[in-house]
């Protein structure tokens, strides 16, 4: 069975596939959530990348404690003596100031999400 199909009803399905016609659709990654992921992606590499040339350093003293790790310590070279391992107080203090980092870049995402005029297609 064949429906004859208006033009306001061709017109309604439009808006309901493409939205209003003169409204710009944001895409999905300038939602709130979508925001998030990408402020806690940013600041994941960045830290990543920072702690990689941290780790990569020469080390300049073979019998000193030598650290690594950015902008906390995360690690120690014990050199002859031991001493090495993880510093977790400082672990803890990259974790925390990552996702800080992250949030705040999202919010700063968000803010300029919501000032982004509309153009009209």
């Amino acid at each position: 069975m064949k429906q004859n199909l208006t033009a306001d009803d061709a017109d309604e399905a439009d808006e309901r596939r493409y939205g209003k016609p003169g409204v710009v659709m944001r895409p999905e990654w300038s939602s709130e959530k979508g925001a998030y992921w990408i402020g806690l992606s940013v600041s994941v590499a960045l830290f990543g990348i920072m702690n990689y040339v941290s780790f990569s350093r020469r080390v300049t003293c073979w019998d000193c404690f030598f650290p690594f790790g950015w902008p906390f310590r995360l690690f120690q070279q014990g050199g002859f003596a031991g001493g090495r391992g993880i510093v977790w107080p400082g672990l803890a203090a990259d974790v925390f100031l990552m996702f800080a980092a992250g949030v705040t870049f999202s919010r700063v995402l968000q803010w300029a999400f919501r000032k982004a005029p509309a153009h009209e297609s």
